[in-house]
């Protein structure tokens, strides 16, 4: 009975990802930089490669001396360049593994007010026949930038590749400059941001030394 009711549990997480929308903070359609409105844009994508396994994974970004901030949904089924499902429903289960030179993700382009900021952690959930289980960094986690006014700016790609171990998963994380084909889907879904325009500042971990709230 327990196994039944944490199966149908399971399969209520995975039929609410399916259905939540994107992100509220990411910028619409239409959207034109206004340095006088005190705020900027920062792009970049979030991927999986490996084994498909989460099921409502985000990334949490947060202003420098805050203790919490936003949450960007990092990928949700489907393919970052072409935006097609990656599978259906119930090989989720079996956790698929993802077609090399493919990766399951989102673009993000999100406005922000100038200042320093943070990715600071991440929180994933993965299902199995019998229970849930949330992973996040095991290790400090740390991806400092800044945001300035009137100004966008393309970050990378942060990518989780997933490799399956003796009783449990080895989760990679790299930030790569992948803007070919990010910038590509920039000009696809946001016209009026210039790509000629856009900044590149590939992130890199920052070290321990960190002053903000835990």
């Amino acid at each position: 009975m327990w196994i039944r009711w944490s199966f149908l549990f399971a399969v209520i997480l995975i039929v609410a990802a399916l259905i939540t929308g994107c992100s509220t903070i990411e910028i619409k359609k239409d959207y034109l930089l206004n340095k006088q409105s005190g705020k900027g844009v920062i792009i970049l994508s979030t991927t999986e490669t490996g084994k498909h396994l989460f099921v409502k994974p985000y990334l949490c970004l947060r202003k420098i001396g805050e203790k919490h901030g936003k949450e960007l949904l990092m990928w949700d089924r489907r393919f970052i360049d072409t935006n097609q499902d990656i599978a259906p429903l119930w090989l989720d289960w079996l956790a698929p593994n993802i077609p090399d030179q493919r990766a399951v993700g989102n673009l993000h382009a999100v406005e922000l007010p100038a200042g320093s900021y943070e990715f600071y952690s991440w929180i994933a959930t993965a299902c199995y026949p019998n229970m849930t289980v949330t992973y996040s960094p095991k290790e400090y986690f740390s991806w400092k930038f800044t945001v300035e006014a009137g100004v966008a700016k393309y970050f990378g790609n942060v990518n989780f590749h997933n490799i399956k171990v003796d009783f449990g998963h080895n989760i990679v994380t790299i930030n790569d400059d992948m803007r070919q084909r990010d910038l590509k889907l920039v000009g696809e879904r946001y016209p009026n941001l210039l790509i000629g325009e856009i900044t590149t500042e590939i992130l890199k971990k920052s070290d321990g030394n960190n002053n903000s709230p835990m």
